[in-house]
């Protein structure tokens, strides 16, 4: 058995170790903790003995703090043993790309926070074991805490880095020699002796006897001998994070009153909205004021968080001369750590917070709602105390009588309306359709008040949360209230594989622990946690009728809700102003009109912004201008209107199959914003920021220029009619159709034609890449779907039927598409001369902001190494730069992500380079640098750069550099996190589809046995054995089902990532190769799903 196995037995049985058996493991621990005790060394039982020395947290007074600090605040601290260096570097600068941050290096201090677990430590060297593989072998880093302990982390779970905390010889002289030695570490923490009744010890026989099994089995893990040298470094490393810990718990305390007045300022009002001007003349009001535009933008980084407040903390003491308040290493610890404390206000970015140290300010609106219902559960808790509700002490509390009222007038009402659902007779319909009125025995419809809104509304938050980096402020109340319904929980039991070869005392076998009923309320989580939490209450909403049976869980996000909400708190605050839209007459005076020249509007058929078209128009023998027209919302919107403030919140339109979160209103869009199709040449004038190019038949740009336009012959296609027309050389039959015309369909051979020497040019002469992989495609009937997740209905909501998923695969044997032009894989198809005809815009407007030296948001991406590129260059199409992701993925390739830059730069995967006065290309782009501008309506990037450009063209005031790269992080950060929750809806309704699939499979038997017809091809292939891809080429092992498992992607499902159960004794596959598995169940958890696979 080997030594994980035997902490996870133990633990779990309880079994106290000998006092032998501490000593022989802990010597390591007993060093480091006599080097770094205050005074005399302490000997190992001691060491064992003392109690564990609690970290020091500010007191935090009630009320609105004092707006001075006592002089003795400021006060320098003395001197500890072991200084530390006070300017400690921080690697999250004002505007510096989360792309770009440097990695994480060994001598770092990092602050690591998983799922219930903080602790903070100083990378090592992690030991160089090339034939590693197995379980931890994914881990990338490796930490030792304040205690002396090691542990194997990955860099996704570090929060907080101050690079250089120690030198990193002095870390290399510091490190474990052998990556068992870390896994040992961790382990005897683990292990630690609890108390247990009588009835569940183990005798000392028997665990020797369990011991003894595992040095048989060889597997026993190996402990880090005596290396004193080693140690005693290591002691020191441990010395200095304590010194710091201490110096940030001071920082706490005295930053704490000016941070709750800053940015806790609306938690300590009465009412939503401060009457400023009865403090008009308070000294302190600008910065009040700041700390509340910070709060309502609705995210903000640390940096900006902390720079605030040293400016504040400077003001307050500006009459004492020679006080300076400095912006230090422990600052920014202190001021991370206090957002972190205080979850029901700030959200943390779970996904990249290192690099974006993002913050997300929750809603007022909710955060009223988590005090409010909390409160009423605390009250309900103490008036079910010793005495009751008959102590009259109780009876005398007005405030706890009515949280008590209100939360059994909900339990009782929900109880009803399960009741009433669970009584109807199942509906025989593929259709949906609501399920009628809801009413209780007595036949009375069921309503919710206003207080059950706030319950169930709690409850939705409480599901919202995908990563639990900070305490979690809604769990153990969300529980509380499912139990007081009466809706307990059913849990599958635990079934270890092999229990039988694992050599337990017979004592422990024929033990046997009571269980309670079984309950109607299931689950397939099996662990305690926040997984099975967010499980139990999502299922809970559904049999509430508080959630639709289909609900996507993602629309629950907290993120997704916290950005509607701002925007909507945004929105309500200037409603007026809001729905002003006018155009500015003094620079539509100055555009210029492109009256009767075909504009080709082309999107996808069911595409809600339209914000692009083409033209192209001769300009001389082999020479033509090409014109991308973009739709200009600035036209409407100024920089500092309402509706430009909600974007800026917003970031991003967000799609999911089911709906969409567009950045700008519908009404706005669609009225003047988004270009519309005409049947005639001489439609209404729509206002367009133009980006011209002339190109001549090689492919290269001769001139260009940017300009603000008007177009009116604007014609609308769809991809696949273009598509269609490419490949059989014919217009559609229908006359109404632009396509129809000669005209149209030779503009578009000439687009396509041009956009093919365009790529080419960028592939072979800028070294450029198109690696991509095929997606499988999802689409649902009917839309719109009904959903509940946001809306407030005035009672319960049950649902018949379900929607129709479509879906389709892939094929992992033609990884790359034909073009549907040229017939190249990864060619020239409508949707790729589309996007090279964005490229073109978004060089052209580069080349001009650079030129004029106009700060822009540009887009950069680092090459890999040198061998890399020519690995790359030999995998790559030749003429169309194409190809399969997984081909660099099974050579360990993996590119960097783009990032923003205030300065033009080499864009590797799109063949951008930079500037190069030998360069004799006579193309006026070669060396311009990229600019997103293409897609205004609906990335307010985009938006930003229209405004960027329009003020330089009118002679207005444009932003600096320093106030565009301000704005990166949260660009770079809104752009993960959309992409991910797209993500993730996208494979929800896969996941259901398979989901659904296995529960007619269970109620018709396979498709073999079952009637003819009910099961598709593509069920039948979903079923059946499915090529896999090993992206992660790690052995997880999971201690509560001892299972193991690997991380595989489902190739004909669009690359869609599973977990494939492992033998854990086989050593990882390597990474690439490809494996035949068979889908065997599913698993959800709240918002998160997984499907979990075997090797057929």
């Amino acid at each position: 058995m080997s030594a994980r196995l035997w902490g996870s037995v133990s633990a779990r049985l309880c079994v106290a170790p000998t006092a032998a058996h501490i000593r022989a493991v802990g010597t390591t621990a007993c060093i480091l903790r006599q080097h770094t005790a205050r005074g005399r060394p302490r000997t190992p039982a001691r060491v064992h003995n003392a109690p564990k020395e609690p970290r020091r947290t500010p007191q935090r007074p009630n009320g609105r703090p004092p707006l001075t600090l006592a002089p003795e605040d400021l006060v320098q601290e003395e001197a500890e043993d072991e200084k530390i260096d006070e300017q400690l570097d921080y690697n999250v600068t004002i505007g510096a790309s989360a792309s770009k941050m440097e990695e994480i290096q060994p001598g770092d201090f990092v602050e690591v926070r998983r799922t219930g677990r903080t602790f903070s430590g100083v990378v090592l060297p992690i030991p160089d074991e090339h034939d590693r593989s197995g379980s931890g072998a994914g881990a990338s880093l490796a930490v030792v805490v304040i205690s002396g302990v090691l542990e194997l982390v990955r860099s996704t779970d570090v929060m907080l880095r101050f690079p250089a905390f120690v030198d990193q010889q002095l870390a290399a002289d510091a490190a474990p020699l052998k990556r068992d030695y870390i896994a040992a570490s961790t382990a005897r923490v683990s292990a630690a002796p609890v108390a247990l009744p009588d009835e569940y010890a183990v005798s000392h026989e028997d665990m020797l006897a369990l011991r003894q099994s595992a040095s048989r089995d060889n597997s026993y893990m190996e402990q880090e001998p005596l290396d004193l040298p080693r140690f005693e470094k290591r002691a020191w490393i441990c010395r200095k994070i304590r010194q710091l810990q201490r110096k940030t718990d001071n920082e706490i305390q005295k930053i704490y009153p000016a941070f709750r007045a800053l940015f806790l300022q609306e938690q300590t009002e009465t009412h939503v909205e401060f009457d400023w001007k009865e403090h008009e003349q308070a000294p302190e009001h600008a910065f009040l004021r700041k700390g509340l535009k910070l709060l309502h933008r609705g995210s903000f980084t640390t940096i900006e968080a902390t720079q605030l407040l040293t400016q504040y903390l400077a003001f307050l003491h500006q009459e004492k001369a020679g006080v300076k308040h400095r912006f230090r290493g422990e600052t920014v610890f202190a001021m991370h750590t206090l957002f972190m404390n205080h979850p029901k206000q700030f959200l943390v970015d779970s996904t990249t917070h290192r690099h974006s140290q993002m913050f997300t300010y929750r809603s007022l609106r909710e955060q009223q709602i988590l005090s409010r219902v909390s409160a009423w559960v605390r009250a309900s808790m103490t008036a079910q105390g010793p005495g009751g509700m008959e102590d009259a002490s109780v009876k005398d509390d007005v405030e706890l009588m009515e949280a008590v009222k209100i939360l059994d007038g909900f339990c009782e009402r929900a109880r009803a309306a399960i009741r009433w659902h669970e009584a109807q007779a199942p509906a025989d319909t593929d259709q949906i359709q609501t399920l009628g009125q809801p009413t209780t025995a007595e036949g009375e419809p069921i309503r919710w008040t206003a207080t059950d809104k706030d319950i169930i509304e709690f409850l939705k938050i409480s599901v919202g949360n995908r990563r639990e980096l900070q305490e979690d402020p809604t769990g153990s109340v969300a529980m509380s209230i499912i139990k007081r319904v009466g809706a307990h929980i059913h849990l599958k039991p635990i079934v270890h594989p092999d229990m039988d070869q694992v050599p337990l005392p017979k004592s422990v076998l024929s033990t046997t622990v009571e269980q309670p009923p079984l309950s109607d309320t299931s689950t397939s989580v099996y662990s305690a946690g926040t997984d099975l939490q967010h499980a139990l209450v999502f299922n809970f909403l559904i049999r509430l009728g508080a959630l639709t049976p289909w609900e996507d869980p993602n629309v629950l996000d907290t993120y997704l809700r916290n950005i509607e909400e701002n925007a909507y708190e945004t929105a309500m605050h200037d409603d007026k102003h809001r729905r002003t839209l006018q155009l500015n007459q003094e620079e539509e005076a100055r555009r210029t009109r492109f009256e009767d020249l075909p504009v080709y509007v082309i999107d996808s058929a069911n595409a809600h912004e339209l914000d692009d078209g083409i033209s192209v128009e001769p300009a001389s023998e082999g020479v033509h201008w090409i014109h991308v027209h973009i739709a200009d919302p600035t036209a409407r919107i100024p920089r500092n209107h309402p509706l430009a403030v909600e974007a800026r919140q917003k970031y991003s339109s967000i799609y999911f199959p089911q709906a969409q979160w567009p950045l700008f209103p519908n009404d706005a869009t669609y009225n003047g914003m988004s270009l519309k199709g005409n049947t005639t040449e001489t439609g209404p004038e729509q206002q367009v920021l133009t980006f011209s190019a002339l190109v001549n038949d090689h492919g290269e740009i001769c001139d260009l220029d940017v300009r603000p336009c008007t177009v009116r012959n604007v014609r609308t296609l769809s991809y696949e009619d273009v598509n269609q027309f490419f490949l059989t050389k014919k217009g559609p039959s229908n006359p109404e159709s632009a396509l129809h015309l000669e005209s149209t369909q030779r503009n578009l051979q000439l687009l396509a034609r041009l956009a093919s020497k365009l790529n080419s040019r960028r592939i072979t002469i800028g070294k450029g890449v198109n690696a991509s992989n095929q997606s499988s495609e999802v689409t649902l009937s009917p839309l719109p779907l009904p959903s509940l997740a946001a809306t407030f209905p005035d009672g319960p909501e049950f649902f018949a039927g379900f929607p129709d998923i479509h879906m389709t695969l892939t094929d992992p044997s033609s990884p790359l598409r034909p073009g549907t032009f040229d017939g190249l894989p990864g060619g020239i198809s409508s949707e790729n001369m589309v996007s090279e005809m964005m490229l073109l815009a978004g060089r052209v407007a580069a080349s001009f902001c650079d030129e004029h030296q106009l700060p822009m948001p540009y887009r950069c991406q680092d090459a890999p190494e040198a061998n890399q590129v020519a690995t790359i260059e030999q995998l790559k199409h030749p003429i169309t730069g194409a190809m399969p992701v997984v081909e660099l993925q099974k050579r360990d390739i993996f590119l960097s992500p783009a990032y923003f830059s205030s300065q033009p730069g080499k864009h590797y995967g799109l063949g951008i380079g930079v500037k190069n006065i030998s360069n004799t290309d006579p193309d006026v782009l070669k060396a311009g640098g990229y600019v997103r501008v293409t897609s205004p309506l609906r990335r307010y990037a985009d938006l930003l750069s229209h405004y960027q450009m329009k003020a330089f063209m009118f002679g207005k005031k444009t932003l600096s550099r320093g106030d565009l790269v301000f704005q990166f992080p949260r660009f770079e950060r809104m752009e993960s996190w959309v992409k991910q929750i797209e993500r993730a809806s996208h494979r929800y309704w896969m996941w259901t589809y398979v989901d659904r699939l296995l529960a007619k499979v269970k109620q018709y038997g396979p498709p073999k046995t079952a009637e003819a017809g009910l099961f598709s091809d593509m069920d039948k292939h979903i079923l059946g054995i499915i090529p896999a891809f090993v992206g992660v080429p790690d052995v997880r092992f999971t201690y509560d089902t001892l299972q193991a498992r690997i991380r595989v992607n489902l190739q004909t499902l669009g690359g869609y990532p599973v977990d494939c159960i492992w033998d854990p004794k086989t050593p990882a596959p390597p990474r690439g190769e490809i494996l035949q598995v068979r889908i065997r169940e599913t698993i959800s958890a709240g918002t998160k799903r997984s499907i979990i696979c075997e090797l057929a």
